[in-house]
């Protein structure tokens, strides 16, 4: 029964690690720049837009920024919560607790 346990989460970190390339990769084929959400309508110019992609690391290649998302994800680092302007594990922690 161990053996079989054992076997299941072998298999199971690799299915994971496959499910979170193909999501990265369906959300980098989205026709929009993420980067525009992130500014008010008023400082949509090009030079602003710029300015958030490098703050996000959208400028950076996909391989690059894939390694960065699974390192900080793997570190327990989720990132922010725009809207609520704080980091994501303090929002899920309130939820939770």
């Amino acid at each position: 029964m161990i053996l079989f346990v054992l076997k299941r989460l072998a298999l199971g970190v690799p299915m994971l690690l496959g499910l979170s390339v193909f999501i990265f990769l369906l959300l980098q084929l989205a026709p929009n720049d993420p980067a525009v959400y992130f500014l008010p309508a008023n400082m949509r110019d090009p030079t602003q837009i710029d300015r958030v992609r490098r703050e996000l690391g959208l400028d950076q290649p996909v391989v690059v920024q894939y390694y960065t998302w699974l390192r900080n994800v793997v570190t327990g680092d989720l990132g922010a919560a725009y809207s609520y302007g704080l980091p994501v594990t303090t929002v899920i922690g309130e939820r939770l607790g």
